[in-house]
């Protein structure tokens, strides 16, 4: 499938854009030294997401019933390629941190990626919806 593709910043641009383009300018706007965006579901069983960066590391944490609870890191290098760093899922490691390489952390972090990805993008998460709260600050 096409959205497979995608990467994690892919999706936060699209996000960001559709809810409101001044959204994806703050966040690319670096003097802005923090960013947060957050929509939380009345039924958190269903989904709810946020994504916080300071400076130049994102942090992005799901809720999602089907993929469980996960926290995701990444960071932004100066030419904007995202590196994915890290991640959690029900509180553990995606991947034994002492005896699996960085490479493999990496590799694992940035599929998950993809598919929260494709997720964020299909359901449209940037549209109104009476049972969704969205927050957002930076400064």
């Amino acid at each position: 499938m096409g959205f497979l593709r995608l990467h994690i910043a892919d999706a936060l641009a699209t996000l960001l854009w559709n809810y409101d383009p001044e959204t994806l300018r703050a966040f690319l706007n670096m003097d802005h030294k923090e960013f947060k965006f957050a929509c939380k579901e009345k039924d958190t069983f269903f989904f709810s997401f946020f994504f916080h960066r300071k400076t130049t590391f994102v942090r992005y944490v799901t809720s999602i019933a089907v993929m469980s609870n996960g926290d995701y890191k990444n960071w932004i290098r100066k030419d904007g390629r995202w590196i994915p760093e890290w991640g959690l899922l029900n509180g553990m490691p995606l991947v034994p941190m002492d005896d699996v390489r960085h490479e493999q952390r990496e590799k694992t972090a940035a599929e998950f990626g993809k598919t929260f990805a494709g997720s964020l993008i299909l359901s449209k998460r940037w549209a109104a919806n009476e049972d969704a709260t969205i927050t957002l600050t930076y400064s």
